[in-house]
């Protein structure tokens, strides 16, 4: 307590002090404050009038000196805020009238909406100077956002969208400013650059783009420079030039689609091959029917896609490369189709110039064929050894002139095998509604007629086709191959018995319904097949109209309540003696 009261009577003492050492200055402090503010106000008005001969808004006024100024003149004002401070505050103090300055209060309101101005203006200058030192790889990047990857391009955008937004909240004092009116211009221009930007920082251009801008704009633009920037690119201009510039862009994009289906095109029949399938014993020697089949529909999308490409106007700087792919594809397609031609005519021939009858009674066709399947198989020799397809077909002059040939020469055979069936035809014209895949397997079979006995196929009767021919033919002396074509022949004929003992000898024939006849005389099937199925004919009407003269004799003794569906006689075969033969002997006389 005795420190506190001591420390108290202390402080009253300094005080008392120093309220009658103001009473002995007060006088004097008062006149320095008067004069002080006196000369202020003078100085106030004389800034006031350098600020408007000499501040920023001076009409004319480059934007750049104009900010400048306004850094001055905020300085200059700041010293005289203080002062107005300090001055109000010892009027205040003294008890004196407070002074006010209209012309200092002016001018912080003009600097507070300049500072707003010019705030933004310099904001926007250095945003856009850090722009165009970019370099041109990064204008084109991108940038790791928090959810995904932006593009720089897009990030200026938005960032100069915000300066729009701010420029078109400025007041509307400001409106006329050439600053403002600068400010604006240079947002408007860059948002409108920016596009164009995007439009070329594209990958799809290529250095003959840039050529034609670099003609177009009359600027040297090496992009592909570690020191070409964004500035280099807009120096150039190519806002003046802006339909242009979207023209040249434009078609860049179409040009890389087209490029892009070249490309695919190439890749894709880069690994196109030739199939092959095993044909009997001999080998990988014939075109794998499904696959061909593929790549004939994979042929023909391609020609059209490249139909297209043609057709657009942006292919001339591939078009000597598409023009190529058409031609090679269309060599390719033709050679296909030639070579499943000759397939199919050599796969019909080849099972009848093996099979011995017919190469026999054609001998000069038969060495023909012999000379076209040693080429055939030659050329699938190598198709196996190089399968790609345009590696084998595309330059190979041997083949593209080979299959023409051969397929010349397979009609010959086919046109003397033509002439071969007519003359089998005219000697038995039953052969007529036979085709002649079938005829061909019939006559192949003619030195073996045992062949007309396969039972399991008695139920293709009605078929002739059932049984493929070419495998039949290969199988040479298969007894079953000329079976199921009796029927094609004799129209309710599907099975011929022949003698057990001697297998040239036909007994009896037997139709589908199961009925039989026995043959008065037995036909020996020997020589050529027209000539004993002619006997075989005959001699079936020979006997079917002694069987019709048997049944005409016993209908004349039947009981008139006997069905004729309870005699068996007509349907039982009838030997050269009997009962019947006497009846029908008793009813001549």
């Amino acid at each position: 307590m005795d420190d506190l009261e001591y420390a108290w009577r202390r402080l009253k003492t300094v005080a008392n002090g120093v309220n009658e050492h103001l009473g002995a200055h007060q006088m004097q402090y008062k006149k320095t404050l008067v004069r002080n503010v006196r000369m202020f106000v003078v100085d106030v008005a004389q800034f006031r009038s350098d600020f408007e001969a000499n501040g920023p808004g001076v009409p004319g006024l480059p934007p750049l000196e104009a900010n400048e100024r306004l850094r001055k003149f905020q300085r200059l004002y700041e010293e005289r805020g203080r002062k107005f401070e300090a001055y109000s505050a010892g009027e205040a103090l003294f008890g004196l009238p407070l002074t006010t300055y209209p012309e200092l209060e002016k001018t912080k309101e003009e600097l507070g909406l300049l500072s707003k101005l010019y705030d933004l203006f310099t904001t926007m200058l250095d945003t856009i100077t850090g722009y165009n030192d970019m370099h041109w790889a990064d204008v084109c990047g991108f940038t790791i956002g928090p959810k995904d990857p932006e593009s720089n391009i897009l990030i200026m955008v938005k960032k100069l969208e915000v300066f729009q937004l701010g420029i078109k909240k400025m007041p509307k004092e400001l409106r006329g400013w050439d600053a403002y009116l600068e400010l604006k211009k240079m947002v408007d221009e860059f948002l409108e650059t920016l596009p164009l930007v995007e439009q070329l920082a594209n990958p799809s251009l290529r250095e003959r783009h840039w050529k034609a801008l670099e003609t177009l704009t009359g600027k040297k633009l090496e992009v592909t420079l570690e020191s070409f920037m964004l500035k280099d690119l807009l120096d150039a201009g190519i806002l003046q030039v802006s339909e242009d510039v979207e023209e040249i862009a434009g078609s860049a994009v179409k040009e890389l689609a087209i490029e892009g289906k070249l490309d695919a095109i190439a890749d894709d029949w880069a690994v196109r091959a030739l199939t092959f399938a095993p044909f009997k014993t001999r080998g990988n020697i014939i075109l794998n029917t499904g696959a061909t089949a593929e790549l004939m529909e994979g042929l023909e999308e391609a020609q059209m896609g490249l139909g297209s490409v043609l057709a657009s106007r942006f292919v001339i700087p591939f078009k000597e490369k598409a023009t190529l792919w058409v031609e090679q594809l269309s060599t390719i397609g033709e050679t296909l189709e030639q070579w499943v031609a000759v397939q199919a005519m050599w796969n019909y021939l080849e099972a009848v110039f093996t099979s011995g009858d017919i190469s026999k009674q054609l001998p000069q066709e038969s060495k023909r064929f012999q000379g076209i399947d040693k080429n055939w198989v030659k050329i699938m020799s190598k198709g196996n050894e190089v399968p790609n397809l345009v590696n084998y077909i595309v330059g190979n002059d041997t083949l593209q002139q080979l299959l023409p040939h051969m397929f010349e020469q397979l009609e010959l055979c086919q046109k003397a095998l033509s002439g071969y069936l007519d003359q089998k035809r005219a000697a038995f014209p039953r052969f007529f509604f036979v085709a002649d895949a079938t005829l061909l397997e019939v006559l192949s079979q003619g030195s073996n007629p045992q062949a007309i006995q396969p039972l399991e196929v008695l139920s293709q009767g009605s078929n002739p086709q059932a049984i493929q021919p070419l495998e039949v033919l290969s199988q040479g002396s298969n007894p079953q191959a000329i079976q199921p074509h009796l029927q094609s022949c004799f129209d309710s004929v599907v099975y011929a018995e022949f003698n057990k003992k001697d297998k040239a000898k036909v007994e009896a024939l037997f139709s589908g319904e199961g009925q039989s006849i026995k043959l008065t005389q037995i036909v020996n099937a020997e020589g050529n097949i027209e000539d004993w199925l002619g006997k075989l004919l005959r001699e079936m009407q020979v006997t079917v109209s002694r069987i019709i003269c048997y049944a005409a004799a016993d209908s004349e003794h039947m009981s008139t309540r006997t069905s004729a569906a309870s005699s068996p006689r007509a349907s039982r075969p009838r030997s050269s003696t009997g009962s019947t033969r006497g009846r029908a002997r008793r009813s001549s006389r």
